[in-house]
């Protein structure tokens, strides 16, 4: 089952340089971690107790294109709409 989760923000995770938390000012209940620096490069989804909600095992071209996706979506439209079936969609808004 899928879900939309709708991100205004992109930041460095911890002290990772290619590991990023994306977030929400307006919805602090859950917030994805994109992991381009790990073994298994991944976009997880997690709730705001950090509980894993969906796991998305991604090639490291895939992370770099979501990274590039989602910073983009985030400077030009201010918000970027990810739905957990479909990574890739290149729109910034949800469906």
């Amino acid at each position: 089952m899928a879900d939309e989760f709708t991100y205004n923000k992109i930041s460095r995770h911890i002290d990772f340089e290619s590991m990023f938390k994306i977030s929400s000012d307006q919805d602090l209940s859950n917030h994805a971690i994109l992991d381009c620096q790990s073994f298994f490069q991944k976009m997880d989804f997690k709730d705001k107790d950090g509980q894993l909600i969906f796991e998305n095992v991604i090639s490291i071209n895939e992370c770099e294109y979501l990274y590039d996706n989602i910073t983009a979506c985030i400077k030009e439209s201010k918000t970027k709409c990810i739905d957990s079936d479909d990574l890739y969609n290149e729109s910034c808004e949800c469906k």
